[in-house]
């Protein structure tokens, strides 16, 4: 497909079943010359990594954390990517359907994601939630 592939550590922090989860997460961060290529791993992705999909690999996602920008893939919804600078060259990063970010100072950017995120992140909390009291 012609892509560029970093992989990159992270913490994950995310919530599933009303429950706060953090996880050690190794992220694959492709770069592809055409969105035709894109299309393809998407694809190939969906395929074979899906839990739960006659096809899915052991170890498969229930929920994809697929993030796409500069490309608007079929079978992808608009999202943003908001993101807050902590110090020492890290950054929290909170994404939700709205291209408004929850708190002042965040920097907003347009990607795309799977459908299935839609419902997780209609429930980002407003700023008021946010903020410390």
């Amino acid at each position: 497909m012609g892509a560029t592939v970093d992989l990159v550590r992270r913490a994950g922090t995310w919530r599933w079943n009303g429950l706060v989860r953090r996880s050690r997460e190794l992220t694959a961060v492709c770069w592809f010359r055409h969105p035709a290529a894109v299309e393809r791993a998407l694809q190939a992705l969906l395929g074979r990594y899906v839990a739960g999909r006659p096809s899915a690999v052991e170890g498969s996602w229930l929920v994809p954390d697929v993030r796409v920008s500069g490309a608007e893939p079929s079978g992808t919804i608009p999202a943003s990517a908001h993101v807050m600078p902590v110090g020492q060259g890290e950054a929290a990063v909170v994404i939700g359907l709205s291209p408004e970010p929850p708190l002042a100072g965040m920097a907003s950017h347009p990607l795309r994601v799977l459908p299935c995120w839609a419902d997780h992140l209609s429930r980002v909390r407003p700023a008021a939630a946010l903020t410390r009291e």
